[in-house]
């Protein structure tokens, strides 16, 4: 939750609006790191303030499923790659209609 929200104030305080994720910046420009940071990325407070309320409640019941930290952390890791690849295969068949 503190990487996710250091790095909303970082982008926000950058003024920075080139935040999404696209088969064209992803594939044709080669920014594969957009796979990942994409789920560190919202667009205003409100969007923060209720992922990390989400993140806090859903956590809270699933880390001790996962046996440890470290566990939950690479199933988190894991879960935002596949996100970011599910989302960029979206908007690519969408966009590509």
């Amino acid at each position: 939750m503190i990487l996710k929200v250091a790095y909303w104030l970082y982008r926000h305080n950058l003024g920075s609006d080139n935040m999404a994720i696209s088969y064209a910046l992803v594939v044709d420009q080669g920014g594969l790191w957009r796979i990942v940071t994409s789920a560190f990325t919202h667009l205003d407070l409100w969007h923060l303030g209720m992922n990390m309320a989400g993140l806090w409640s859903l956590g809270s019941e699933l880390e001790p499923a996962a046996g440890s930290s470290a566990t939950f952390l690479a199933q988190a890791v894991v879960l935002a790659v596949f996100t970011g690849v599910a989302a960029l295969a979206i908007t690519h068949v969408l966009v590509t209609r």
